[in-house]
């Protein structure tokens, strides 16, 4: 997650934040951070598809839409989550440790999941406001994640902001473009950036404000901060 700058951030505060910079098109600098997105997800999906039923997105949604609102959460950062593991038992040793209701359902499983990545996502645009100095008001979702209409509401509400979701094959279209310009079909990125856009039809998500969210915040920026006092310890 990230935004376009005209020059790197090599600052200590980018740096303490966990950061980095990329090259960009056009000399543009990227300043991003690396984080952990529909991986915990797709693990427990991979962990139920050898049990006797075996369960889509679809499915996994519809049940994550019915399990109650901010009854556990996870940092999908902390180090339990990173490599291949049995993704629900790992959630459910997170949650006990964190002395959280631990979820059982495959409905409140998946309800954490989709919860504490959009509350890291909260996370994250609002140390790329104080890094940036700017006021950012839209996340453009690029890619598989933007068609979890859930998840991508979920970001609007947890953000406080507007929600793109398109387009799916982003990194295609963005090459495409590029060498449309390079070849003088195209006059600069901004008229391919404009092609793109007319030519696909995103969808939008408007955030629905609630003071639910706000608690959840509150205890996700708790967890972090339990796992910011372990790596000093």
């Amino acid at each position: 997650m990230g935004v376009e700058t005209a020059e790197p951030d090599t600052s200590d505060a980018a740096l303490r934040l966990g950061f980095t910079n990329e090259g960009g098109a056009g000399g543009a600098s990227l300043l991003l951070k690396n984080m952990t997105g529909l991986w915990i997800v797709q693990e427990c999906l991979r962990h139920w598809s050898g049990e006797a039923y075996s369960y889509s997105w679809t499915d996994l949604i519809a049940a994550a839409e019915l399990a109650t609102p901010f009854r556990s959460l996870i940092d999908p950062d902390a180090p339990e989550f990173q490599a291949p593991c049995d993704m629900p038992r790992a959630i459910h040793n997170y949650c006990l440790a964190t002395h959280q209701p631990v979820p059982q359902t495959i409905g409140e499983i998946a309800r954490c999941a989709f919860e504490s990545l959009s509350l890291n996502y909260r996370s994250v645009l609002d140390s790329l406001g104080t890094l940036t100095r700017r006021g950012l008001h839209t996340i453009r979702v690029a890619g598989g994640g933007g068609r979890n209409a859930m998840l991508c509401q979920m970001t609007a509400d947890a953000c406080r902001c507007e929600v793109v979701s398109g387009p799916v094959e982003a990194s295609t279209l963005g090459n495409v473009m590029l060498q449309a310009v390079a070849t003088g079909h195209l006059a600069s990125m901004r008229e391919g950036r404009a092609a793109i856009a007319d030519s696909l039809e995103c969808s939008r998500f408007s955030p629905r404000p609630s003071p639910g969210w706000e608690e959840a915040y509150a205890r996700f920026r708790a967890l972090q901060e339990l796992k910011s006092f372990a790596a000093v310890s």
